[in-house]
């Protein structure tokens, strides 16, 4: 019997390295820095085929023109900067244009809100007139508040300008998150207003929160839709080890912490369980931790081997991570820039093809062919 199960232990790492492959110096691709502003450049997103919007944790928004490389940092509404918690993980979080930009002038933006001597998880818009923030308000704060300074999640994702999918982490209090009488550990589903769609799969419970989309999760910092089929995918930190990839359709219950791979950080597991009924496995995971943050299905310029493919962008990995599918199965894996040292935050497709990235250490470029 062991040596049956020494043989399947062997037979599974062999499997892992047959679909991973590294990037090595002889690859074409390389790092093009836009712009460093010395800070975490949590989100960010294009206003036009010149200008980045982006957000540095800190508490500052700022338009990067790429052909000149001017840098503005906008001035914040003071309904912002004064409820503003910047704190451990805490900040100001994920930015997105609009899909109606062109119309509608409309930002919107994560940030993690202090109420008391807590903080919470909420999502504001505004709009963007000659450089400068007007009409500024919360649409959600969601309800999430905590002490605990980790865990606020926080991407946002459209599916049009009405449909928008926001992650909430959960706020280190890990049993909320198989709670539906809050946010914690959710995906939420709402309008530009922040009300929950009529549709959501939870709106005829009375016991429910209705803005909740999916439940079970630790603590989302991916989120992408993939265009080819309109699915929605989100990655997800794991403690130590466990982190994961997610196809997220409404209602489903990832699991957290029931079902995990992940470890306490001392030591201990934290369940003996990684699969059960009526809760959804990852379509992948990795032990040890990657730390998987910004996510996106791209095919362009930047790489030669991806057609279908989910790029991230990983933190303690400090490398960029492409994940080939094949239907809804990982077929390959390959690393890139697995030498630079870098904390990749984000990474997101630009409107000339070329995928673009933010750090840890403040950087703001895209990846590009020699």
């Amino acid at each position: 019997m062991k040596n049956l199960i020494k043989s399947l232990f062997v037979v599974n790492i062999l499997q892992v390295i047959a679909l991973t492959s590294f990037a090595t110096n002889k690859e074409k691709t390389h790092l093009v820095q836009l712009i460093n502003v010395k800070k975490i450049i949590w989100g960010f997103d294009f206003i036009n085929q010149n200008q980045i919007i982006f957000t540095s944790r800190n508490g500052e928004i700022h338009i990067l023109t790429i052909d000149t490389k001017k840098n503005l940092n906008l001035k914040l509404p003071e309904t912002l900067s004064e409820s503003l918690f910047v704190s451990g993980q805490g900040g100001l979080l994920d930015l997105r244009v609009a899909p109606d930009f062109e119309k509608s002038s409309l930002i919107y933006i994560t940030y993690s809100k202090k109420i008391g001597n807590k903080a919470a998880t909420t999502i504001a818009k505004f709009k963007l007139v000659n450089n400068e923030i007007k009409d500024f308000k919360d649409i959600l704060i969601t309800k999430s508040l905590s002490k605990n300074s980790i865990h606020f999640g926080s991407r946002i994702e459209f599916k049009s300008a009405n449909e928008i999918y926001i992650t909430v982490g959960d706020r280190n209090e890990r049993e909320q998150a198989q709670k539906l009488d809050n946010h914690m550990g959710k995906i939420l589903r709402i309008d530009s207003e922040g009300k929950a769609l009529k549709d959501n799969p939870f709106t005829n419970d009375k016991a429910a929160l209705s803005e909740i989309y999916s439940l079970g999760h630790r603590n989302p910092q991916g989120l992408t839709i993939n265009k080819k089929d309109s699915t929605l995918w989100s990655s997800e930190f794991g403690p130590k080890g466990g982190d994961e990839i997610n196809l997220i359709e409404a209602g489903k219950n990832y699991g957290w912490p029931v079902v995990t791979f992940g470890k306490e950080y001392w030591g201990p597991k934290i369940s003996d369980t990684t699969s059960k009924p009526g809760m959804i496995d990852p379509i992948v995971q990795w032990t040890p931790s990657i730390s998987p943050s910004g996510i996106t299905f791209y095919s362009g310029r930047s790489f030669n081997d991806c057609s279908n493919c989910i790029v991230i962008g990983n933190l303690s990995g400090q490398h960029i991570r492409l994940v080939t599918l094949d239907g809804k199965k990982v077929s390959a894996q390959k690393e890139y820039f697995t030498d630079s040292g870098i904390r990749f935050r984000n990474v997101r497709a630009g409107l000339d093809s070329f995928l673009y990235y933010s750090t840890d250490s403040g950087e703001l470029g895209r990846i590009e062919q020699k």
